[in-house]
């Protein structure tokens, strides 16, 4: 007994979009960069909040042993439980209310200690831990301003 071939129907094309292909070949979509997909990785992740409150939490003996330096050990160890508290809602399951939480205390933390980390020429931990704040605020801001539906299913 031999096997029927399928038959072809056409349909006409009057419903039908075609779209242009881009310059790769796919039509999916506006082309991103590897590094903004690694970053859009990231900041569902509990990584980036995790090492920023790790890094606050080990400048308090150094805060509390230089008079006049800043960021003030209750400053670190209050920002780092509240970014490391982030970085839990995150690692629970909640990356956009999370990353909210996250850019949210990153940006307090920028307004009570950015300036002078910036300006510390003596103290250079101080401009690092204001660039992982500004960094942490842009990342997970992002995630939570404008999440990307297709990175949120893990």
């Amino acid at each position: 007994m031999a096997k029927e071939a399928p038959k072809i129907v056409q349909q006409p094309m009057d419903d039908v979009a075609v779209q242009p292909e881009s310059s790769s070949g796919s039509a999916s979509g506006p082309e991103t960069s590897p590094i903004s997909v690694m970053i859009s990785r990231l900041a569902i992740t509990p990584i980036p909040a995790w090492t920023f409150s790790t890094a606050l939490l080990a400048t308090t003996p150094r805060a509390r042993s230089i008079p006049g330096y800043l960021p003030r050990p209750l400053s670190c160890v209050g920002f780092s439980s509240l970014i490391g508290l982030g970085g839990y809602m995150i690692f629970d399951g909640d990356p956009v209310n999370g990353g909210g939480f996250i850019s949210a205390w990153s940006i307090m933390y920028l307004m009570a200690n950015g300036q002078h980390g910036f300006r510390a020429i003596r103290h250079p931990w101080a401009a690092v831990l204001s660039l992982a704040a500004a960094g942490n605020a842009a990342m997970y801001g992002k995630e939570f301003f404008f999440p990307d539906p297709d990175a949120l299913r893990v």
